[in-house]
């Protein structure tokens, strides 16, 4: 069984419309780009401000902006021989939390594996060498649990274009938690900030006017003093917790996941050459690196805060 996919945040995928603005997925089986990171961020933040504040979690039922698009958000262990069997858990989001504060649940943290201090490590977890991604990574007392998740377009045409199930499956339980280097947020603001004017810079030079457009929103996102309001994802996060900072992580991150280059739209020759495909590809990189490392304790701001 396959965890994880896709397996970045940034996975190219050929645009179609669906349920959450600038989010997008082939017509075969590819998850929805900005969908998936956006509901893991969702995940994390609504949870820490529930099990660490007390808040109200009710906001995160199926109407929720990053929960339109699926028919099922369901959660499921693996149990059995040889952790053969997946057990349904919990139905729904509302219902999973309820659960992990049942289990003593303390906060929850969002990863992205392998980390950056592992490389190729031979002592890495089985699981995070074959599937690299993003991993909810639940804490109790002196213990964790992993959790990964499984996007499936399971009905292309279903009502209010509610056309994908995912299930997050609990696939390490009572792990020691994952160690890895001290995430300074000025550094990774500046890493991004960075990545997205050279990628500006490039959209400028190359008539790329929906992608520098979207790309300096992104860019203005880090500076305002009310990212979220300006945003189109104003409903993804509780009201309670996280700092300014990571809120304007989050719209900036966002926001840049919700376009890329467009083929064939530039009059520059070397755009459509070998050299200007692997400069797009250079720079998408880059800056899809950058956004990694910004969501990732951006995220996590809800656990780590007071």
């Amino acid at each position: 069984m396959r965890y994880g996919r896709p397996r970045g945040p940034w996975v190219d995928t050929a645009l179609a419309k669906s349920a959450l603005s600038g989010s997008s997925g082939d017509a075969a089986s590819t998850p929805p780009l900005l969908a998936t990171v956006a509901q893991l961020i969702a995940l994390t933040t609504w949870a820490n401000a529930f099990l660490r504040k007390g808040f109200d979690p009710a906001g995160l039922n199926r109407d929720h902006a990053t929960l339109k698009i699926c028919n099922k958000v369901a959660f499921a262990d693996i149990r059995g021989l040889l952790k053969s069997r997946e057990v349904p858990v919990a139905a729904d989001p509302l219902t999973w939390l309820k659960l992990l504060r049942e289990e003593g649940c303390q906060a929850v943290r969002l990863l992205w594996f392998p980390r950056p201090d592992e490389g190729d490590g031979a002592d890495a977890k089985e699981f995070e060498k074959d599937e690299p991604g993003w991993a909810l990574e639940c804490h109790r007392e002196g213990a964790v649990d992993h959790w990964r998740c499984r996007w499936e377009l399971t009905n292309r045409y279903a009502p209010q274009n509610r056309s994908w199930s995912v299930v997050y499956t609990r696939v390490e339980r009572n792990i020691e938690p994952t160690a890895g280097k001290p995430v300074e947020f000025t550094e990774v603001r500046e890493r991004l900030s960075a990545a997205l004017q050279e990628c500006c810079a490039f959209a400028n030079s190359h008539k790329q006017a929906a992608w520098e457009e979207c790309l300096v929103k992104a860019r203005s996102l880090l500076e305002n003093p009310k990212p979220f309001d300006e945003s189109d994802h104003v409903q993804l996060l509780p009201r309670v917790g996280g700092t300014l900072t990571a809120r304007q992580a989050l719209a900036c991150s966002l926001q840049a996941l919700s376009c890329k280059p467009v083929a064939g739209a530039s009059s520059q020759a070397d755009v459509d050459s070998d050299e200007g495909a692997a400069t797009i590809q250079r720079l998408t990189e880059t800056l899809h690196a950058a956004i990694t490392q910004s969501v990732e304790p951006a995220a996590n701001a809800w656990a780590d805060g007071p």
